[in-house]
């Protein structure tokens, strides 16, 4: 559609924008924009504000938003730059010696954690993004790329690390729980299921609380004889400019 770019304020448009991968999370049954409904930001224009339930996923699926104010009728492409509305927790599995054989990946469980809830960003008079939790049920979820049931074949120390991601809503940190399958010795025996033993190492994070825009990295170190895991926090910022035309 063609409009004549005036917003009663001055020569320009105002644009807000969210966006997610629809084939995995539909967000437009939920969503309510500010000019939609009395209740929400006085019934102001919609690019003042969007809040939407966002529902358990497969933890994989972002959800972003974008805005871009004033824009001038140029004609040139608006530009916007797209934040996240959710953290990353990022696990790396190495092994510093031939372990294969020994030892297997359960799941990683991130306990009593909040995965839904409702995510509302506003713009006017500033820009900020608010999850509430109420009504919704903090639980343990586990950590998606890993089959139920399946133990994971660890890699050798040559093969590449295998990165295993989750997303979840800004939220005070949680206790992650590391499972393993571990056989007593390597004698040509292959019972995982009666021979093995089943350890378990939790941790955290340094950060009191998960932020959204932020990645963090628990980086597992299995030696001979014990377990290292070390955290670090850096910005999410993965991904590359695409042109969507309107």
């Amino acid at each position: 559609k063609i409009f004549w770019p005036l917003a009663g304020e001055g020569n320009g448009l105002d644009f807000l924008a969210v966006a997610t991968d629809t084939t995995k999370l539909d967000l437009r049954p939920t969503m309510v924009w500010a000019g939609q409904d009395d209740k929400f930001l006085h019934g102001e224009r919609n690019v003042h504000g969007v809040k939407m339930y966002v529902p358990v996923s497969d933890n994989d699926t972002e959800v972003l938003y974008a805005v871009a104010t004033r824009k001038c009728s140029d004609k040139s492409p608006v530009q916007m730059t797209f934040q996240h509305t959710q953290c990353c927790l990022e696990f790396r599995i190495s092994l510093q010696t031939n372990l294969d054989r020994l030892l297997r990946l359960d799941n990683i469980v991130v306990e009593d954690a909040y995965t839904s809830g409702e995510c509302r960003i506003e713009t006017h008079p500033s820009v900020s993004v608010n999850w509430n939790f109420e009504g919704t049920e903090a639980f343990s979820t586990v950590v998606p790329g890993i089959v139920a049931d399946t133990p994971v074949v660890m890699p050798t120390p040559s093969a590449p690390t295998p990165i295993y991601k989750m997303v979840l809503p800004p939220q005070s940190r949680r206790d992650i729980a590391f499972n393993f399958r571990q056989l007593s010795s390597n004698d040509g025996a292959d019972d995982w299921e009666s021979l093995s033993i089943r350890p378990t190492y939790t941790t955290s994070t340094d950060a009191a609380k998960w932020e959204a825009g932020k990645k963090y990295v628990f980086d597992v170190i299995i030696k001979l004889g014990e377990i290292i895991i070390v955290t670090s926090v850096a910005d999410w910022n993965e991904g590359e400019d695409i042109v969507v035309r309107v």
